[in-house]
Protein backbone atom coordinates (compact mmCIF):
# COMPACT_ATOMS: atom_id res chain seq x y z
CA UNK A 1 0.00 0.00 0.00
CA UNK A 2 1.26 3.26 -1.21
CA UNK A 3 2.09 6.55 1.85
CA UNK A 4 -1.42 8.02 0.17
CA UNK A 5 -3.20 5.01 0.53
CA UNK A 6 -2.61 4.53 4.08
CA UNK A 7 -3.42 7.60 4.68
CA UNK A 8 -6.62 7.28 3.20
CA UNK A 9 -7.17 4.27 5.05
CA UNK A 10 -6.52 6.24 8.34
CA UNK A 11 -8.27 8.97 7.76
CA UNK A 12 -10.88 10.72 4.78
CA UNK A 13 -10.21 14.03 6.51
CA UNK A 14 -6.14 13.95 6.91
CA UNK A 15 -6.43 12.85 2.85
CA UNK A 16 -8.17 15.69 1.83
CA UNK A 17 -6.05 17.98 4.18
CA UNK A 18 -2.95 16.03 2.61
CA UNK A 19 -3.81 17.04 -1.09
CA UNK A 20 -5.31 20.77 0.10
CA UNK A 21 -2.03 21.21 1.45
CA UNK A 22 0.22 19.76 -1.60
CA UNK A 23 -2.19 22.16 -4.34
CA UNK A 24 -1.51 25.01 -2.12
CA UNK A 25 2.21 24.48 -1.82
CA UNK A 26 2.16 24.23 -5.93
CA UNK A 27 0.31 27.19 -6.38
CA UNK A 28 2.35 29.38 -4.02
CA UNK A 29 5.91 27.81 -5.75
CA UNK A 30 3.89 28.50 -9.47
CA UNK A 31 3.15 31.92 -8.40
CA UNK A 32 6.67 32.79 -6.77
CA UNK A 33 8.53 31.08 -9.64
CA UNK A 34 6.19 33.10 -12.04
CA UNK A 35 6.86 36.66 -10.02
CA UNK A 36 10.53 35.99 -10.25
CA UNK A 37 11.14 35.39 -13.76
CA UNK A 38 8.02 38.21 -14.20
CA UNK A 39 10.83 40.42 -12.40
CA UNK A 40 14.16 39.30 -14.36
CA UNK A 41 11.85 39.60 -17.65
CA UNK A 42 12.07 35.99 -18.65
CA UNK A 43 8.81 35.05 -18.41
CA UNK A 44 6.76 34.77 -21.76
CA UNK A 45 3.09 36.21 -21.74
CA UNK A 46 1.33 33.71 -23.78
CA UNK A 47 2.23 30.84 -22.47
CA UNK A 48 -0.33 31.58 -19.48
CA UNK A 49 -3.31 31.35 -21.89
CA UNK A 50 -2.07 28.20 -23.46
CA UNK A 51 -2.17 26.72 -19.75
CA UNK A 52 -5.38 28.08 -18.69
CA UNK A 53 -6.80 27.15 -22.43
CA UNK A 54 -5.73 23.52 -22.05
CA UNK A 55 -7.06 22.89 -18.13
CA UNK A 56 -10.56 24.59 -19.13
CA UNK A 57 -10.33 22.19 -22.05
CA UNK A 58 -9.19 18.86 -19.34
CA UNK A 59 -12.00 20.36 -17.04
CA UNK A 60 -14.62 20.33 -19.75
CA UNK A 61 -13.65 16.82 -20.88
CA UNK A 62 -13.74 15.30 -17.57
CA UNK A 63 -17.27 17.11 -16.72
CA UNK A 64 -18.56 15.55 -20.49
CA UNK A 65 -17.22 11.99 -18.72
CA UNK A 66 -18.88 12.46 -15.29
CA UNK A 67 -22.45 13.27 -16.76
CA UNK A 68 -21.77 10.56 -18.90
CA UNK A 69 -21.36 8.18 -16.73
CA UNK A 70 -24.08 9.31 -14.46
CA UNK A 71 -26.65 9.03 -17.33
CA UNK A 72 -25.67 5.94 -18.54
CA UNK A 73 -25.96 4.82 -14.70
CA UNK A 74 -29.12 6.26 -14.26
CA UNK A 75 -29.95 4.61 -17.70
CA UNK A 76 -29.01 0.83 -16.60
CA UNK A 77 -30.79 1.54 -13.36
CA UNK A 78 -34.17 2.29 -14.98
CA UNK A 79 -33.70 -0.62 -17.47
CA UNK A 80 -33.34 -3.06 -14.85
CA UNK A 81 -36.23 -1.30 -12.71
CA UNK A 82 -38.32 -2.08 -15.66
CA UNK A 83 -37.55 -5.81 -16.07
CA UNK A 84 -38.21 -6.51 -13.10
CA UNK A 85 -41.26 -5.39 -12.89
CA UNK A 86 -42.28 -7.11 -16.46
CA UNK A 87 -40.54 -10.51 -14.93
CA UNK A 88 -43.28 -10.03 -12.08
CA UNK A 89 -46.07 -9.14 -14.05
CA UNK A 90 -45.27 -12.43 -16.21
CA UNK A 91 -44.78 -14.66 -13.26
CA UNK A 92 -48.04 -13.53 -11.75
CA UNK A 93 -50.29 -14.03 -15.06
CA UNK A 94 -48.75 -16.95 -15.16
CA UNK A 95 -49.29 -18.31 -11.32
CA UNK A 96 -53.19 -16.98 -12.51
CA UNK A 97 -53.50 -18.57 -15.92
CA UNK A 98 -52.25 -22.43 -13.89
CA UNK A 99 -56.22 -22.93 -12.70
CA UNK A 100 -55.22 -24.60 -9.73
CA UNK A 101 -55.25 -23.66 -6.13
CA UNK A 102 -51.59 -23.15 -5.55
CA UNK A 103 -51.27 -20.65 -8.50
CA UNK A 104 -53.92 -18.21 -6.89
CA UNK A 105 -51.52 -19.10 -3.96
CA UNK A 106 -48.35 -17.97 -5.51
CA UNK A 107 -50.16 -15.06 -7.03
CA UNK A 108 -50.68 -13.89 -3.25
CA UNK A 109 -47.53 -13.83 -2.58
CA UNK A 110 -46.14 -12.49 -5.66
CA UNK A 111 -48.81 -9.70 -4.93
CA UNK A 112 -47.35 -9.26 -1.18
CA UNK A 113 -43.44 -9.71 -2.46
CA UNK A 114 -44.46 -6.54 -4.63
CA UNK A 115 -46.10 -4.16 -2.22
CA UNK A 116 -43.16 -5.24 0.28
CA UNK A 117 -40.45 -4.74 -2.85
CA UNK A 118 -42.21 -0.86 -3.24
CA UNK A 119 -41.91 -0.18 0.58
CA UNK A 120 -38.36 -1.02 0.62
CA UNK A 121 -37.89 1.27 -2.30
CA UNK A 122 -39.50 4.06 -0.97
CA UNK A 123 -37.73 3.69 2.44
CA UNK A 124 -35.11 6.12 2.88
CA UNK A 125 -32.12 4.90 3.31
CA UNK A 126 -31.55 5.74 7.18
CA UNK A 127 -31.57 2.93 9.97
Amino acid sequence: MTILGEILAFSLLAFWLLLFGMQWLAERLGLWLGRRAAVKGSAPAEGVGVVVGGMLGLLAFVLALTLSFATSRFEERRQGTLAEANALGTAWLRAKAIGHPRGEEVAKLLEEYTKLRADFIRADGRS
